[in-house]
């Protein structure tokens, strides 16, 4: 065989089995950690686009004791924003994150917003962090009095 071609195998498998191992690494690593939801305030939830949900989760490691200073990254796969994605966990393990449900309407129906959480510190190689993901009951906002009639009610004194 030709010492060429050899050589660029021995090279190829040598890249592969070298990421294989930082994969395998990463993902050992992220299931070493526990990322628990301790609160929803308020569940079920206002979908009106203005009304905050806090949502607390804490970070344990695979012996069940608190993991602090790791930064987490919440996404909502199902509309809405945060005030703020990425948290740090505290001297507790804890990290909250203040989030804004999408507004229900006519054309955006109402349906639970479905939450990620991911620990962005424990991954050392490839990004394969811990993850959690959890629903919030979303519910249709008050209907609102049509605006000509409080108009009315305000300039005829009722």
């Amino acid at each position: 065989m030709n010492k060429g071609l050899n050589k660029k195998l021995i090279a190829s498998l040598t890249i592969v089995l070298l990421v294989s191992a930082m994969f395998s690494f990463d993902y050992i690593r992220s299931k070493m950690f526990k990322i628990d939801v301790v609160s929803i305030m308020p569940n079920p939830a206002v979908a009106d686009g203005q009304t905050p949900v806090i949502i607390t989760v804490q970070l344990r490691d695979y012996k069940g004791d608190i993991v602090k200073g790791h930064s987490l990254y919440a996404l909502s796969k199902t509309g809405g924003m945060f005030k703020s994605t990425r948290e740090i966990t505290n001297d507790n393990g804890i990290a909250e994150f203040i989030y804004f449900p999408f507004k229900a309407s006519e054309v955006n129906e109402i349906r639970d917003a479905v939450i990620n959480i991911s620990d962005e510190s424990n991954s050392v190689f490839i990004e394969i962090g811990t993850q959690t993901e959890f629903s919030i009951k979303l519910e249709r906002p008050p209907k609102e009095k049509a605006s000509v009639d409080l108009l009315l009610r305000g300039i005829f004194g009722e």
